[in-house]
């Protein structure tokens, strides 16, 4: 009993597919006359497609474009992050530079008035 169900269900499946392409194929016939039109073969649980030169090149130059954008906006990336690595290291930079100038005048300030001091003391 089962084994008729899925030979009637696999029949039925056979029947539809060769109507969908039977289908697509009169398609490609009465929408494009005047030109042989691509027929993309699909596995046979779906339609095919059917294209033609006009709507490949159409396709093929808008992922042109948008590899072209792709890499435009990586390239743009790449140098924004090259930016803020050099003004990260040019900050860290002046940060030492500046931490360093006031070490080096706190101590001379030190040093200055601890001889200031002895000869004020030594003055009285």
């Amino acid at each position: 009993m089962i084994g008729v169900v899925v030979a009637v269900s696999s029949s039925a499946a056979a029947e539809a597919i060769t109507t969908r392409r039977q289908r697509a194929e009169a398609r490609c016939r009465t929408t494009d006359p005047g030109r042989e039109a691509l027929m993309m073969s699909i596995p046979h649980d779906t339609e095919g497609a059917i294209m033609d030169d006009k709507q490949i090149e159409e396709r093929l130059h808008a992922v042109e474009t948008a590899q072209a954008a792709g890499a435009a906006t990586l390239a743009g990336a790449q140098a924004t992050q090259v930016a803020a690595q050099a003004g990260s290291s040019a900050t860290m930079a002046a940060m030492q530079a500046g931490t360093m100038a006031t070490m080096v005048a706190g101590g001379v300030g030190f040093v200055a008035g601890i001889f200031i001091g002895l000869a004020i003391r030594s003055a009285r």
